[in-house]
């Protein structure tokens, strides 16, 4: 089932398909924000939320609440109040040269969330910063997203 997001992307011609920017200007839609919350909106009635509304926000603002180096690149990241059953965008970000990597992973059904990730070798006294988000909005953050404590791990 393709989400509300390829749908709308898939209606952008095939060489403007790039950016947001592209997809507001061809659905002419006001400003990137507000592609964010027509996605949100659309998604909100998505069969993934149980009861066919919107999907219940969790009180409290997602967690990361332990990573684990479990060798050979290998990070078990486990955290919870993700929305339930949905997408969670995981940013790992190398304290010392500021790169970063993004990974996809899905929250479970209760809002937790479990993933392994494999990241490039690091040298030793490394330092990684993990957080996510499950892409819900937020007007505070200057992102305009909502995002996870930050976990940090020296490797």
């Amino acid at each position: 089932m393709k989400s509300y997001r390829q749908v709308l992307l898939s209606r952008v011609p095939e060489g403007q398909r790039r950016s947001a920017r592209a997809l507001v200007q061809h659905h002419r839609l006001p400003s990137p924000g507000s592609l964010r919350a027509l996605i949100q909106k659309l998604e909100g009635s998505d069969s993934h939320s149980g009861g066919g509304g919107k999907v219940p926000i969790p009180p409290n603002k997602p967690t990361i609440n332990s990573v684990t180096n479990q060798g050979s690149g290998k990070f078990q990241v486990k955290g919870n109040d993700f929305l339930k059953s949905h997408a969670v965008h995981i940013r790992v970000v190398n304290v010392a040269t500021f790169a970063s990597d993004f990974f996809q992973a899905t929250s479970d059904r209760e809002g937790n969330l479990d993933n392994t990730l494999t990241i490039a070798p690091q040298v030793p006294g490394t330092k990684l910063s993990f957080s996510a988000n499950d892409e819900r909005l937020d007007s505070t953050d200057t992102t305009g997203t909502l995002w996870s404590n930050t976990f940090e791990i020296t490797v």
